[in-house]
């Protein structure tokens, strides 16, 4: 999932990204672009849609002017380093 991001992020929008994970097991995933609201509503479904199907979850996904904050529950380490290549 980063390095899909990461790539979506330079190729396509141009933007930046970075990654954390939390105590409880999540990853968050903030992706900054420069395409205002509307790109940030795109972005969200965009986003939801593919990881539901890729990943079978539903993801908390947050909206700002110039950035989306996707949260998405680690289930195992495998998924960890998979993700994180």
């Amino acid at each position: 999932m980063i390095a899909f991001i990461k790539m979506f992020s330079t190729h396509c929008i141009n933007g930046e990204y970075d990654y954390t994970t939390t105590i409880d097991n999540k990853l968050v995933i903030i992706l900054k672009h420069n395409t205002g609201i509307k790109g940030s509503i795109f972005l969200k479904y965009y986003f939801k849609s593919v990881i539901q199907e890729t990943l079978q979850q539903e993801p908390n996904i947050e909206t700002t002017d110039n950035s989306i904050i996707i949260k998405l529950l680690i289930v195992s380490n495998i998924f960890i380093l998979n993700t994180l290549i």
